[in-house]
């Protein structure tokens, strides 16, 4: 059976447009074939939420296919799949169900899988990976939230909700991929930056907050000033 880990980048809250998409899995009958489908998607004249971080704009997929011109070999790629995302129940399976409608993504896939059930309601997935001793060096990306996906449910003893075709695929994929970079440094491996990263006013200069107080990123985004503070040290 196919397992893929997935994620999307949207322009804001649902009715939204998918801008990307990212699904990285493998065949449990065929483990050593790593399975991909990544794209950037053009939303046509839909704006972005500025409510909703993420580290595209509207620029940087403006030469990409719009969802249409996609949606047939995405369809192949998931017919058949157990999908396994992060609070994919409550957002990015509903998006899924927007550009197909939810009885056709009922006949493409195997089932859906959402380890957002194991860490318990209100967590994200940032706070789910620095309990468990890992981290997303770019999030709100979708590739990278896929990778740190799969690193977490690595470490993540499952719960009989969640099938073990995730473990084996999660396993099999750190065994097959590069996944260094999604473990936390100690403060050893913590690079000093002579870099300024947070200006004299307190405002960050880099990244998805660039614009953004400090202060007001330690109140919305606490994982993300944590991870900020490593690289000021």
């Amino acid at each position: 059976m196919k397992v893929l880990f997935y994620d999307l980048e949207t322009t804001g809250f649902r009715p939204c447009d998918i801008m990307q998409i990212c699904m990285i899995g493998i065949d449990t009958d065929d483990e050593y074939q790593v399975l991909e489908f990544t794209s950037l998607v053009n939303p046509g004249d839909k704006q972005i939420n500025p409510r909703v971080p993420h580290n595209l704009t509207l620029e940087d997929v403006r030469e990409s296919p719009q969802f249409d011109e996609i949606s047939e070999e995405l369809i192949e790629f998931i017919t058949g799949a157990m999908l396994v995302g992060f609070n994919n129940h409550a957002f990015d399976d509903r998006v899924l169900q927007d550009a197909f409608g939810i009885e056709e993504l009922n006949k493409f896939i195997h089932s859906s899988h959402d380890i957002l059930s194991l860490m318990g309601r209100g967590i994200t997935q940032n706070r789910a990976l620095d309990k468990n001793g890992l981290m997303n060096p770019i999030p709100h990306d979708a590739k990278y939230d896929v990778m740190s996906l799969i690193a977490l449910v690595n470490r993540l003893e499952l719960g009989e909700d969640i099938p073990e075709e995730c473990s084996t695929a999660a396993r099999s994929l750190v065994e097959l991929l590069d996944m260094t970079e999604f473990n936390q440094r100690t403060e050893e491996e913590i690079p000093n930056y002579e870099e300024s990263f947070v200006g004299g006013d307190g405002i960050i200069t880099v990244g998805i907050y660039a614009g953004h107080s400090l202060e007001s990123v330690r109140v919305t985004d606490p994982w993300f000033a944590k991870w900020l503070d490593q690289r000021m040290a």
